[in-house]
Formats: structure tokens, sequence, C-alpha cells
């Protein structure tokens, strides 16, 4: 399941806050006692909302709830789940997952960070969601391998499996990958697919999970994820060792490429973001092996496939993470002039994607400083200086403002 964020908003006794955020009722937020049984939580399954309720779980399967009448637990897949209230929960929870929700980062870190811990397991649990989430976008790589991890015990227990325990494992790999430790993030990868195969082999066969399966189907999309990643460390790895062994930088590139065309095809007519990440990685393999003419044609292809026949766009979100990598083919050729147009022509009609407009600027600048130094343009480096102030300026906590930093210092 997907797990989203929506707007706040005042319902009945308390506020909702959409998909697995935690509310708090009027009354207990003014420290009136709740007690154990009151029956003030409440969802969002699919479109109908069951109010008063008991949840009694709420793991990576869903929640069981219970109703007054009704004295056995109900089942809400977490696939059909589309938004959680628990009827107690700390203010600066509420207040935390409120600033997250709106992208107040550090200030949404703020909250959680000062909240005691709570002995609910199902309620602690979005407290280390939100610091894992926060972190991401404040680039804190500590932070986020603290919450992941932190999830991932939880998780030990063998009576609670997190909501999150899927996102914390990938997570795990992602804090490395923050910090430039392909190597270890790469092995951490591997571990989160294994350990969310399991999960997807430990599903239970009731017929409420659905038919087809939706949640095996979600894993499954996670699981691939995981493989991407894995094959952005290893050209990561394979570019550092490039210029020290050419050789096992070219056995690393050619391990890369089989794993993004493994993607590929495990993804076709299932998962079209993953699937077209997975086109993205055979390209930049292509240019690794200074194969320009078979990358520029399959990154043009990548492209042609982003558009209809009458020319509408069908994925404008890959278009520009598409048009960077095809300024890349042209910077590895050395056309420089052709590089920077593709680059800034990102910056321009697609400034959706923050990392890849970061990255653009970034490396418009370096097209700049290759036309300075070869002679073509003697002025560029006038130029240079201000993509990488724009990068550096507006990008912070992107890896491509850090370099953009070191380029500008004396």
């Amino acid at each position: 399941m997907r797990e989203r964020f929506g707007t706040i908003r005042a319902k009945a006794a308390g506020l909702v806050l959409a998909a697995g955020i935690l509310a708090l009722p009027a009354a207990a937020r003014a420290g009136a006692p709740a007690a154990e049984e009151e029956f003030s939580d409440s969802f969002t399954i699919d479109t109908q909302e069951v109010a008063d309720v008991i949840i009694v779980e709420d793991n990576w399967l869903g929640l069981r709830y219970r109703l007054r009448d009704i004295p056995n637990p109900m089942l809400a897949a977490a696939h059909r789940l589309r938004s959680v209230r628990y009827g107690k929960a700390p203010d600066d929870l509420i207040s935390g997952l409120d600033a997250l929700e709106s992208g107040q980062y550090a200030k949404a870190r703020a909250f959680l960070s000062r909240l005691p811990a709570i002995k609910d397991k199902k309620i602690q649990q979005y407290v280390h969601m939100g610091l894992l989430r926060s972190g991401r976008a404040l680039g804190n790589a500590g932070a986020v391998r603290g919450a992941a991890g932190t999830l991932v015990r939880m998780s030990d227990d063998p009576k609670f499996k997190s909501r999150f325990l899927p996102e914390a494992l990938l997570a795990l790999g992602d804090a490395d990958r923050m910090e430039g430790k392909y190597a270890s993030a790469g092995s951490l990868y591997a571990k989160a697919r294994t350990k969310i195969d399991a999960l997807r082999g430990a599903l239970p066969g009731d017929a409420a999970y659905g038919g087809d399966r939706p949640l095996s189907r979600h894993l499954e999309h996670l699981i691939l994820t995981a493989r991407l990643r894995g094959g952005e460390c290893t050209i990561r790895q394979a570019e550092a060792l490039r210029g020290k062994d050419a050789a096992k930088a070219k056995e690393l590139f050619g391990e890369a490429e089989l794993e993004y065309r493994g993607v590929q095809t495990a993804a076709i007519h299932r998962f079209d973001d993953v699937y077209a990440g997975a086109r993205l990685g055979v390209g930049r393999c292509l240019i690794a092996k200074k194969d320009f003419d078979d990358a520029r044609k399959h990154v043009e292809s990548l492209i042609g496939d982003c558009r209809a026949k009458d020319g509408r766009v069908k994925n404008r979100a890959l278009l520009g993470p598409a048009y960077a990598l095809l300024g890349d083919v042209h910077y590895a050729a050395k056309d420089f002039w052709r590089a920077r147009f593709e680059y800034l022509r990102v910056t321009v009609l697609y400034p959706e994607d923050r990392e890849a407009l970061a990255y653009c600027y970034y490396r418009a600048g370096l097209c700049c400083q290759e036309l300075e130094i070869s002679g073509q343009d003697k002025r560029a480096g006038k130029d240079a200086r201000g993509y990488w102030t724009v990068a550096a300026r507006d990008f912070k906590g992107t890896r491509w403002a850090r370099e953009a930093e070191k380029k500008l210092a004396p």
C-alpha cells in the first residue's frame, strides 16, 4: 500500500489527517481521560469511512478493529486503507505530522524529536515514520538511518510488524546511498529485497486481501525498486573505479546493465515508473560503455514513448530525467553545446523534479566550463558560475548543491 498525506480537516469530535496520520479528539487534547475501551478510532477504506471503532492492530497487513456491537475483530486490508484516525495521540505527534504534510520538515522534526516513547507501538510507529520522511527531505542521512533502524527493530517483535517496515528496509539503503557509501548501500538493498520478498511469501490467503493480491503486487513493486536502487549503487562504484581499475569498472557496468534489463523485463506492462527507471539505467550503462550512438537512440526512444501519437505527453514526470540523460549522452561524446541545450531544456520545461533540476543546473555549468577551456566560448566561465550558484542556492540538501559549492569555492 502506498501511504500518502492528505489535508487535516475538522470532523466529528476530532481531526482527520489522510493516509495513516493520527488525529486527536478535542476532549483528549484538553486532557480529558479516554477509557481504553472507548470506541473513538476511525479510518477510511476505499471511499467509505468507518467510525466509532477500536483499532486493535495496525501493521504491514492493515488494520484489525472492533465495532461496538460485534466482539470479533474485523479486517481492513492495507492496500484498501486511505486514512486512519486514532482517538488518542500526543499533541506533538499531531503537530509534527501536520508540519510534515505541509512541507515544513525542520518544524516536523522538532515536534517529533521531543516526543517521549509511546508504549503503544501502533502509535509509536508514526513518530518514526515522520522522522524518517522529514530526515529524507532534509537530506539528513543519520536521521533516516536512525528512524528506519528503529522501525525495523520494532518489527523484530513477532507480535508486531510496522505498517512502514518495507519502507524502512529500503530507507536503510537510502541512508548509506545519501552518504555516498554505495557498496554498503547495495548490500542493504539486497537484504531489503530478501526481507520484503519474505513478507510477500507470508501473506495470508485470506480473500479479504483481494482476489488479485494487490498487497502482494505492492510488495513486488518495492522489490523491483530495491533492484533499481541497487543498480544505481553499482554504477556509482563503477564510476569511482573508472580511472583506477578500468577492468573492474567495466565488469560493474556490465552487472548494472544486466540488473536494469532484468528489472525492465519484470516491470513491463506492470509498473510503469519502475520500467522507466530501468530504461534510464540501461541508457547510463550504454554511456559508460561509450556506445554513444546506441545510448542516444535508446534515450530518444524512451522520450518518444513518453508521448502519444497525437503529440500529447503521457508521462511528463519521466521527460525531465530523460532529457537530462540525453544531455549526458552528448556530454560524454564531448558535444558540450548540445549537452548544455538539453540540460537547460529541463530547467525551463520540466522543473517539477527537484533532483533532476539541481543536476541539470550543475551539469550546464560543467558544459560552460568545458566550452571555456576548449576555447569554443571564452565567456562561458561566467555562465558556469551562474549555473552553479543557482544549484547551490536553490537546491540545498541535494548532492548537486554540494558539488556546485565545491566548484564555487575559492
